[in-house]
């Protein structure tokens, strides 16, 4: 097996990169998130975004700061590739949050998962909201989507059919090495 750093940039200066595995690839943009993840041709994502807020006003996660330089790892085996990982980080002087994707291979498919840690920089304690905005279209399909939230209990789940695909999600917290309390706020 061997590390491979499995993904490009594209378009110079513009911090958009594209992880490509076996069938499948995802652009990741450091400024707006998540684009285009393609899975056997068809595109499986309108777009996923990630905002904060701590007080009252809400901010997307890149103006903690200019994202640090983007860490690419992967793996492959024979020539193919089998996962590629891009992991930043955006931070100020109170708060640091770094994100990893991770793009793998998986039979005719591939599953995406994203891993976003946050750590409060600042002496006292904070409340801070995090959120997620996603727009999947499977089989590239705006309409004739199947939503449900199975899991409304800790961790939260949902399952999205459409196009002939299918996306499980969930969401779960772990603060000091424990489970921590998150909330779910969803809808379609």
């Amino acid at each position: 097996m061997g590390i491979l750093m499995a993904a490009s940039a594209i378009q110079g200066n513009s911090q958009t990169y594209t992880l490509p595995v076996a069938n499948s690839s995802v652009q990741v943009n450091l400024t707006s998130g998540l684009s285009d993840w393609i899975v056997g041709g068809a595109d499986q994502l309108g777009g996923q975004s990630f905002y904060y807020s701590l007080g009252t006003t809400e901010a997307p996660i890149s103006q903690l700061g200019t994202p640090s330089a983007p860490m690419f790892t992967g793996a492959s085996f024979g020539g193919v590739v089998l996962d590629t990982n891009l992991t930043v980080t955006y931070a100020n002087s109170t708060l640091s949050l770094t994100t990893g994707y991770t793009l793998q291979a998986l039979g005719n498919g591939a599953t995406l998962t994203t891993a976003i840690t946050i750590q409060n920089l600042s002496s006292v304690a904070q409340t801070l909201k995090f959120y997620q905005l996603s727009d999947f279209t499977l089989g590239g399909l705006t309409s004739g989507q199947t939503l449900q939230f199975a899991g409304t209990t800790f961790p939260f789940s949902v399952t999205q059919t459409g196009g002939g695909y299918l996306l499980n999600g969930s969401l779960s917290g772990t603060g000091l090495g424990t489970s921590v309390t998150v909330d779910e706020m969803a809808g379609n």
